[in-house]
C-alpha cells in the first residue's frame, strides 16, 4: 500500500499528531473569526443605508 503522507493515525482513522491537531485547530479559528468580521462589516455597511423612497405610479382612468 503506498501512503501519501507521514500522518501517524489511529486504527479507526483519526490523528494522533498533535502538531496536525494544532494546526487543524489554529484554521478553524481564524476561519471563524473571519467569517465573523466579515458578517460584522456587512452587517454594518447595511445599518448605514438610508431607506430610499420608492416611486409608485397609479395608472389614472
Amino acid at each position: 500500500m503506498i501512503k501519501l503522507s507521514n500522518r501517524k493515525t489511529s486504527k479507526n482513522g483519526l490523528i494522533t499528531n498533535l502538531n496536525e491537531v494544532k494546526k487543524m485547530q489554529l484554521l478553524i479559528i481564524f476561519s471563524l473569526l473571519s467569517m465573523m468580521s466579515l458578517f460584522a462589516f456587512v452587517a454594518s455597511r447595511v445599518v448605514e443605508l438610508d431607506p430610499q423612497p420608492v416611486k409608485i405610479r397609479v395608472k389614472n382612468d
